[in-house]
């Protein structure tokens, strides 16, 4: 069993991001068994593919994690369910490890990437005066999903247990939603 050597919390966000997989693969199965390989499927695929390709992303990063910390992940995402196969609906297949370099940013449980971290010389420190401001994510209509006020000043770690908080994942459930500490923005799930 492979779930103790996982934290808890990356066992959670692992699993959400295999449930938001399974959902789409169960609709738009749905699409295929009643309109075929068409047109509507490819349209529903097209409505669906930011979904499932930032679930994809969290599965990959997972993977990256698992490789550094001697865990077999697709040991684990067997043992989950395994992971859904979209090819069939004509999702190009996915090539692990894509997207930013990891250590690039800190990632989230509910997706969202923040990017308060300096990367190169000369870039502003975004947490640097807002250590007390109100941290709060956006949906994708900028509507405030979640928002807590910090007992003691804010650091990247405080900042990233906080996303990592069940209900924020559940707020974000998958969708686009950008992160503000005050009305600085700090990060997103389009990263």
């Amino acid at each position: 069993m492979h779930e103790t050597k996982i934290p808890q919390s990356v066992q959670f966000y692992v699993k959400h991001a295999l449930s938001v997989l399974r959902e789409q693969e169960a609709a738009l199965h749905g699409v295929q068994l009643a309109r075929g390989n068409g047109h509507i499927l490819a349209l529903e695929l097209q409505d669906r593919e930011g979904k499932i390709k930032r679930a994809m992303e969290r599965l990959d990063e997972f993977r990256g994690h698992a490789a550094k910390n001697g865990v077999d992940a697709d040991a684990f995402l067997k043992e989950c369910g395994g992971v859904p196969e979209f090819e069939r609906f004509g999702y190009p297949k996915p090539v692990q490890m894509r997207g930013i370099a990891q250590g690039a940013y800190d990632v989230t449980a509910c997706g969202i990437k923040l990017v308060g971290r300096p990367i190169n010389v000369g870039e502003p420190d975004l947490l640097i005066g807002r250590e007390n401001e109100v941290l709060s994510v956006r949906g994708p209509s900028g509507n405030v999903v979640y928002s807590v006020s910090p007992s003691v000043p804010w650091t990247r770690d405080t900042i990233v247990r906080s996303l990592n908080h069940e209900d924020v994942v559940h707020a974000v459930d998958g969708d686009v939603a950008e992160a503000y500490l005050g009305d600085c923005w700090i990060g997103g799930t389009e990263i």
